[in-house]
């Protein structure tokens, strides 16, 4: 008797512990926000100082500048992705063409940029047609840029994996045109990170406990429609 009690212990004993090892790992929220120390010293500040430095060149006709970003871009590539979004407001029913400039193009489209500014001026004239880029470098799942834009008042929605215990980090470089609040959150629906200062960009950092989805959402709160980029590491 004492036997038979003894060996339903244990094999209760051992159902439950089957059963804690059953439970699935992704319950609760998926990391945490990690900002960096001091500067924005993130694997997306390239991109966001070519940005600057295009804006700059084009506002003040400056074909140095343009020169300089270009640099960058090809010395620090991001593999162009279309990525598939939701929207979430009210979206306007006739959408016009947007024809501004972009406000990342390619290495090569701001070198042409920098070539028509530049003209009459012999030694920049050179510089700009001796710059040769190589091949784009960087895996295909490294640095990503998507281009879209985003209407007053809406929200994009991106669904992005990133790798368990590897730092995320996730940028939006809108145009100017509106303020930009973002956000992220994990596959159970938790908020990981924010950034909803006045500025017409986001930058989102944390370390996820395991890999899985996240939804990166892109509120306008302006009243202007706002293109932007959105670059992830």
């Amino acid at each position: 008797m004492y036997r038979l009690s003894r060996i339903t212990t244990i094999a209760f004993v051992l159902f439950l512990a089957a059963g804690a090892m059953a439970e699935p790992a992704n319950k609760g929220p998926n990391g945490s926000a990690q900002k960096p120390k001091g500067a924005q010293a993130t694997a997306l500040a390239p991109q966001e100082l070519a940005v600057e430095l295009i804006a700059y060149g084009r506002a003040n006709k400056s074909a140095e500048a343009l020169l300089a970003a270009a640099q960058i871009l090809a010395a620090n590539p991001g593999q162009a992705t279309p990525r598939e979004k939701t929207v979430e407001g009210t979206v306007p029913s006739a959408v016009e063409a947007d024809k501004k400039p972009a406000i990342l193009p390619s290495a090569e489209e701001l070198l042409k940029e920098a070539a028509a500014l530049a003209k009459g001026n012999k030694p920049l004239e050179t510089a700009i047609s001796s710059t040769k880029f190589g091949a784009a470098r960087g895996a295909a799942g490294g640095r990503q840029v998507t281009r879209d834009r985003v209407y007053p008042g809406a929200t994009d929605v991106y669904k992005i994996v990133f790798k368990g215990r590897e730092q995320a980090q996730i940028g939006v470089i809108g145009d100017g045109d509106s303020d930009i609040d973002c956000f992220v959150y994990d596959e159970n629906g938790g908020l990981i990170d924010s950034d909803t200062r006045t500025v017409p960009g986001c930058v989102l950092e944390f370390v996820p406990a395991w890999t899985g989805p996240f939804f990166v959402k892109i509120t306008n709160v302006g009243s202007i429609a706002s293109r932007y980029i959105l670059v992830t590491n």
